[in-house]
C-alpha cells in the first residue's frame, strides 16, 4: 500500500515538472508573436512642431511729466514751456560791421530759466539752404566777451573776421533745457556786414598804449586822459582823437573794468569794442564836426570823415 502512494507521487511530480516546462514555452512563444509586427512595415510620421518665436515681457510704458525727474531711463515728454528770453546786440536790435575788422560787437541772449543746460547755448547764422552755420558757444562765465558771469546773459562776441562776404545776415539762438528733447529758438538779429572803405589819408599813425593799440588817420590828434570829469560813470579812462581845428573829439575809446554793464546814463550807449578779460573797451563816433568849415580846412567831407573813423576802429587790438 505505501509503495503504491510513493508510486502515485512520482508520477505527479513529473507531470508538474511538464506542465511547468509548457507554460514557460507558451509564454516565450507568445512574448514573440507580440512583438512581431504584423504586415508590412511603415514609417512612422512624427510631426515637425513649428518654431516658436520666444517671448518677452514688455516694459510698461511710462510719461514723465514736466518737472518729475526720469525713472529707469526713460527719458521725459518733451515741454514747449521753455525759451529764449531775447536775443539782441549791444548796439541794439541790429549791428554793424567791416568785413576783416577785429573790432566786434556783442550778441547777448537773455535766458531766466533755470532749466537752461549753460554749454548748450549755440549762436547760429540764417541761411537761404535751411541748414544754418554755428557761429558759436554763448557763455554765462565772464570770459570772451561776457561781461557778468551768472547773470543770466549768454553772450558770444563776433567781429568782421567771423564773416566771409559783406552783407545782411540774420542770426538767432538756440538752447537745451534738461526736461525737454526739444531745444528753443530766439528771435533773430541782424548784423550788416560792409565792404572796407577807402581812406582819404594817405598817412596813419599808430597809437600804442599797455591796454590797446589803433591805427588812426594821421590827420588825427590823440589824447588820453583819466580825469574824472571827463569820464562817463564806471570808466577808468578815455582816449580821444580830434581834428587839429575841432575842439571835440570825432572819436572816443573808453576803457571799463571787465564785466561793467551799467550804461544808464547814455541815451544812445557806447558799442563794444573789444576785451583783454581785465578791461572791456567800447567806443562812440560824433558823426562829424558841427562847425563844416573845419573838415573843408582839411579837406574832408562829413562821410569821408566818418569812414576814416570806421576803418580805424577796424585796426584795434588788445595786447
Amino acid at each position: 500500500m505505501r509503495w503504491q502512494i510513493l508510486q502515485k507521487l512520482r508520477t505527479m511530480k513529473k507531470t508538474f515538472v511538464w506542465i511547468i516546462i509548457l507554460v514557460a514555452l507558451l509564454g516565450v512563444g507568445g512574448a514573440l508573436l507580440y512583438a512581431r509586427p504584423f504586415g508590412p512595415q511603415v514609417p512612422i510620421q512624427v510631426p515637425k512642431q513649428q518654431a516658436v518665436a520666444p517671448s518677452f515681457p514688455q516694459p510698461q510704458s511710462t510719461v514723465v511729466r514736466p518737472g518729475q525727474s526720469p525713472q529707469n531711463g526713460v527719458r521725459p515728454a518733451a515741454s514747449s514751456t521753455h525759451q529764449i528770453d531775447s536775443l539782441s546786440t549791444n548796439q541794439g536790435a541790429s549791428a554793424s560791421l567791416i568785413i576783416g575788422a577785429t573790432n566786434g560787437v556783442l550778441i547777448v541772449a537773455v535766458i531766466s530759466d533755470p532749466a537752461v543746460i549753460p554749454a548748450s547755448v549755440n549762436l547760429f547764422q540764417q541761411t537761404n539752404t535751411g541748414n544754418p552755420i554755428l557761429l558759436g558757444i554763448m557763455r554765462d562765465d565772464g570770459l570772451n566777451g561776457d561781461l557778468v558771469a551768472g547773470d543770466g546773459q549768454y553772450t558770444l562776441a563776433l567781429n568782421g573776421t567771423s564773416f566771409s562776404a559783406a552783407g545782411t545776415y540774420m542770426l538767432f539762438a538756440t538752447a537745451a533745457f534738461r526736461d525737454t528733447i526739444l531745444r528753443a529758438r530766439s528771435n533773430t538779429v541782424t548784423v550788416v556786414i560792409s565792404a572796407p572803405v577807402t581812406t582819404v589819408d594817405a598817412t596813419w599813425n599808430t597809437y600804442q598804449d599797455s591796454q590797446f593799440s589803433i591805427e588812426t588817420p594821421g590827420i588825427l590828434i590823440s589824447s588820453s586822459s583819466t580825469s574824472t570829469q571827463i569820464l562817463p560813470d564806471g570808466a577808468t579812462r578815455a582816449v580821444t582823437f580830434s581834428l587839429p581845428n575841432d575842439p571835440l573829439p570825432g572819436l572816443y575809446i573808453y576803457v571799463y573794468p571787465h564785466g561793467y554793464s551799467d550804461f544808464s546814463e547814455y541815451d544812445e550807449p557806447p558799442a563794444f569794442l573789444g576785451t583783454n578779460n581785465q578791461y572791456d573797451f567800447y567806443f562812440t563816433i560824433r558823426s562829424a564836426p558841427a562847425d563844416s568849415t573845419v573838415l573843408a580846412a582839411d579837406g574832408l567831407t562829413d562821410s569821408q570823415f566818418h569812414n576814416d573813423i570806421l576803418q580805424a576802429l577796424a585796426t584795434f587790438k588788445t595786447p
